[in-house]
C-alpha cells in the first residue's frame, strides 16, 4: 500500500489536473520534464489576477493623452480593478492557450514580460465583452489596439504605462522597469543588486528579449545600479522560476500534511479513532468548503485553519491560495461540471 506521502502527492496531481481541465488551460505535455501538472496549473494561477478591490497608483507616465475610445476603455479598465471584478478576460490570451510550460516551443512556455520584471499587460477596449466568448476584444472602437501595463502587488496596482500595441520591443522594452524604479523606488529597492557596478554597455531591447526565450536572466541597469528582475527570472527551460519556487514549497507543505495524518498522537488520527477507525485512509481532496485532508473510511474531511489567533493568514492558508483559491472554488460550484467533491 501506497504510503501517506506519495498517495497525497498522487492525489495533488489529480486535483490540478482537475484544476486545469475545468479552465480548459492548454496543457499538451510535450516535454516530459516539464509536464507536471501542479507546475502547469501554478503559471496560471500565479498569472490570474485574484478579483479584489484594489488601489490603484499612477506611475510618472499619468496623466497620459489617448485617443477617446482608448482613454473610455482605460477608465473602464480602472473601474473594474478598483471594485475588485474579474479582468482576466482583458490579459493576454496566453493565460490560458498558447502559453503551455510543457509545450516545445520555448519562447511560449509562459509570458516572458511576467516571468522577468512581474510585468502584465492588459488589453485596452470600449467594446463590451461578448457573451460567448472569455476574452475581450483586442482592440478599440477606433480599430486601434492598446495596451495598459501594470504590476500587481497585494490588494495595490501600479499603472506603468499606456502603450500601443505594435510598439518596437514592447514587451522588453527597459522604459517599462525604469519607470517602475523611478515611480516607487521603495519596490524596487528589494531587487537592487548591491556591490556591483553596471556595465557601461547595457543589453538592448532585443537582446533581452534573444535571452528570455532561450532561458537566460539578466540584470538590468538604471543609472548607476543594477537590478534582478522583479519577476524573479526565467529557468534555462525558459519557465517561470517563481513557478518553480512555489511549486517546491507545495511539495514541502503536502509532506508535513503527510507527517500529520501519520501522527498516530495527532488531532487527525485522534479524533478518527474515536470514531471507531483504527487504520484510516487520508486523502487530499476537493471539497465545497475548500482544499481538505479526506478520511474515505468515516467520510469526514478536515478542512484548514485560515486565520491564526491574531487573524494574519496561517502558513495553510497561503498553500491552499495556491492550489485552491477561493476564486477556483466559487467558479467550481457554480459550474454542474466541476470536478469530483467530497462532501
Amino acid at each position: 500500500m501506497d504510503d501517506t506521502k506519495t498517495r497525497f502527492r498522487r492525489d495533488l496531481e489529480k486535483i490540478t489536473s482537475d484544476l486545469i481541465s475545468a479552465y480548459g488551460i492548454e496543457f499538451k505535455r510535450e516535454i516530459q520534464n516539464l509536464s507536471d501538472p501542479l507546475f502547469r496549473w501554478l503559471d496560471f494561477r500565479l498569472r490570474y489576477i485574484d478579483p479584489i478591490p484594489r488601489q490603484i497608483f499612477a506611475s510618472n507616465r499619468f496623466p497620459k493623452k489617448m485617443p477617446s475610445a482608448v482613454e473610455n476603455g482605460f477608465h473602464c479598465l480602472e473601474k473594474l480593478i478598483r471594485e475588485g471584478k474579474n479582468v482576466n478576460p482583458y490579459q493576454s490570451k496566453g493565460l490560458i492557450r498558447f502559453n503551455d510550460v510543457s509545450g516545445k516551443k520555448r519562447a511560449q512556455r509562459t509570458d516572458l514580460l511576467w516571468a522577468d520584471w512581474g510585468v502584465l499587460h492588459l488589453h485596452i477596449t470600449d467594446r463590451p465583452i461578448v457573451d460567448s466568448e472569455y476574452f475581450s476584444d483586442r482592440e478599440c472602437s477606433n480599430g486601434e489596439s492598446w495596451l495598459l501595463f501594470c504590476i500587481f502587488v497585494g490588494n495595490t496596482v501600479g499603472f506603468i504605462d499606456v502603450r500601443k500595441h505594435e510598439d518596437e520591443s514592447l514587451f522588453s522594452d527597459q522604459d517599462l522597469i525604469r519607470v517602475v524604479k523611478e515611480s516607487w523606488p521603495d519596490y524596487m529597492e528589494k531587487f537592487r543588486i548591491k556591490g556591483i557596478l553596471p556595465s557601461k554597455n547595457g543589453l538592448t531591447n532585443n537582446e533581452i528579449n534573444t535571452l528570455r526565450k532561450n532561458g537566460v536572466s539578466s540584470f538590468t541597469c538604471i543609472d548607476d545600479d543594477i537590478y534582478m528582475g522583479p519577476g524573479m527570472g526565467i529557468t534555462s527551460a525558459s519557465t517561470p522560476a517563481r513557478v518553480t519556487i512555489k511549486a517546491h514549497r507545495i511539495l514541502e507543505w503536502i509532506n508535513m500534511l503527510a507527517v500529520l495524518a501519520d501522527d498516530e498522537n495527532g488531532q487527525l488520527r485522534t479524533e478518527v479513532k474515536s470514531l471507531g477507525i483504527k487504520e484510516p485512509l487520508f486523502e487530499l481532496s476537493l471539497t465545497p468548503r475548500g482544499l481538505a485532508i479526506f478520511e474515505a473510511k468515516t467520510n469526514v474531511a478536515f478542512t484548514f485553519p485560515k486565520t491564526a489567533k491574531d487573524e494574519t493568514a496561517t502558513y495553510f492558508a497561503e498553500m491552499e491560495n495556491l492550489i485552491f483559491p477561493e476564486w477556483a472554488l466559487q467558479s467550481l460550484l457554480a459550474n454542474p461540471s466541476n470536478p469530483d467533491w467530497r462532501e
